[in-house]
């Protein structure tokens, strides 16, 4: 029983065990048969390795700088406190329109309603000192009176004079007779009488001429006092032309401050200077503010441009005049034309979302004629400061033969190589590029016009492998 019982396993295990093998070998045969198949039907199929290309053609090529940009106003117009005041309630909203010379805010006008009265009334005062002032006929008048009796005492003078003149000679008369009737009296030959005679003679004359004399210089005295009072009288006329002038320099201050009141009181009216709308309100509430204190902004949205800031480098291949493709979501579907207004001459430096800094330049891209309103007109309303791209074309050829950028790479000396389909194989070829963007390159020599060159080629692919091309890309003539 042992040895039976050892014996039939043995010879089961070995019949299973080439039964095995046999089906193994079957199998490995099977694969190898199949390799080959497959291998053969490689070599023999027309088919090769797939690939997508695209068609050298001839058409127009650009290059261009492609940025983001935004909307900007060139000019916004600053609605601010012209001095120190109570500014009453603003109603006007942000995206509310407002007409050139429409009242957008108003300061209280009260206290400039006194200010301005005040100054008028100083003026009327002034006005009228300076009327009053000017009255001279007062003194005029009694210029005239002096100078009529200065002439009436000159004459008087002057009679004074004569008589004068007159008494002392009758004086020096009666001396000398009373010197002879004194010689004769010596000689006895002229009477006491006549001595006596002589000497009252004498002394009378000398008594009228004393007179005389006593008179005319009264008479001098007057007329020297109506001279001092001509004089004051003059002098009081120069002294009311000297206050008309501190008057009147009074007044000119008095019309300045009126003026200025005026000035004010009218710029408590606070007027939009263009048709546009409100851009931000500063203030909404009544409250007292200082001179200058922004209240408003305001701006025509029709006059909306694009900024872009560009990588110095490249912003030194821009002009002025130089033709920009506008989009965006914020633009809709498709481009919108535009143009380089300005750049700027200074630059600044911006550090870029992967911490680079760059050193980038402002360019200033306007709407071509008639852009903006096809705009308004497909309902897309551009605020300030939106999104967009600007494509700003450096320059271009009408004739040209175009790959697109992805078919070329570098060599290892540097150079720009494509892969063409030539025969059904993939050919490495040197090539020269001309103008080049982010989307196509020029082809100058290499290839020809309608060979298929090998878009983004993968770094296994080698030169004369078979490959079986797929059209993905077919650059159309514009």
């Amino acid at each position: 029983m042992p040895d039976l019982g050892y014996s039939a396993p043995v010879a089961c295990d070995f019949q299973d065990g080439g039964a095995t093998i046999v089906m193994k070998r079957w199998i490995l045969f099977g694969a190898i048969g199949l390799a080959v198949l497959f291998g053969l039907s490689l070599l023999l199929s027309p088919s090769g390795r797939p690939v997508d290309v695209a068609t050298a053609t001839r058409r127009p090529i650009r290059t261009f700088v492609e940025e983001r940009g935004k909307t900007r106003l060139p000019r916004i117009y600053s609605i601010t406190m012209p001095f120190e005041g109570r500014i009453e309630e603003i109603e006007y909203l942000e995206g509310s329109p407002v007409l050139q010379g429409q009242v957008v805010a108003q300061i209280e006008k009260v206290d400039l309603r006194t200010q301005v009265a005040e100054a008028r009334a100083r003026v009327e005062a002034l006005t009228a000192r300076i009327e009053e002032n000017d009255d001279e006929r007062l003194e005029r008048s009694a210029l005239d009176q002096v100078d009529r009796f200065l002439e009436s005492t000159d004459r008087t003078v002057e009679s004074a004079e004569e008589t004068t003149k007159s008494s002392l000679a009758r004086a020096e008369f009666n001396d000398r007779e009373l010197e002879r009737q004194r010689k004769l009296r010596k000689q006895k030959a002229a009477s006491e009488f006549e001595f006596n005679q002589a000497q009252l003679d004498a002394v009378e004359a000398t008594v009228d001429h004393r007179k005389d004399v006593l008179l005319l210089r009264a008479l001098e005295a007057g007329r020297d006092g109506f001279r001092i009072g001509r004089r004051a009288i003059e002098q009081y006329i120069e002294k009311k032309s000297l206050k008309r002038a501190v008057h009147e320099k009074e007044k000119d201050e008095a019309e300045a401050q009126l003026e200025q009141a005026l000035r004010d009181l009218a710029r408590c009216d606070l007027k939009s200077p263009v048709d546009g709308i409100v851009l931000k309100r500063h203030v909404e509430n009544e409250r007292v503010l200082p001179a200058g204190e922004l209240l408003l902004e305001l701006g025509r949205i029709e006059d909306l441009e694009v900024e872009a800031e560009v990588l110095s480098q490249e912003a030194v291949t821009i002009s002025p005049g130089d033709q920009v493709d506008l989009f965006g979501p914020a633009l809709g579907e498709g481009a919108i034309a535009g143009r380089v207004a300005r750049i700027y001459p200074q630059g600044f430096m911006k550090v870029s979302s992967l911490g680079v800094e760059q050193q980038r330049v402002l360019v200033i891209v306007e709407f071509a004629e008639g852009e903006f309103e096809r705009l308004e007109e497909q309902g897309r309303k551009l605020g300030v400061d939106y999104r967009v791209k600007a494509r700003i074309y450096t320059a271009g050829k009408e004739d040209a033969l175009v790959v697109p950028r992805s078919a070329l790479f570098r060599g290892r000396d540097g150079g720009w190589r494509v892969y063409v389909v030539r025969d059904g194989k993939a050919v490495l070829a040197d090539v020269s590029v001309g103008l080049s963007n982010d989307e196509e390159a020029e082809i100058l020599d290499g290839i020809a016009p309608e060979e298929q060159v090998i878009l983004a080629p993968e770094s296994d692919l080698s030169d004369g492998i078979a490959v079986d091309p797929h059209e993905l890309e077919t650059l159309n003539q514009e």
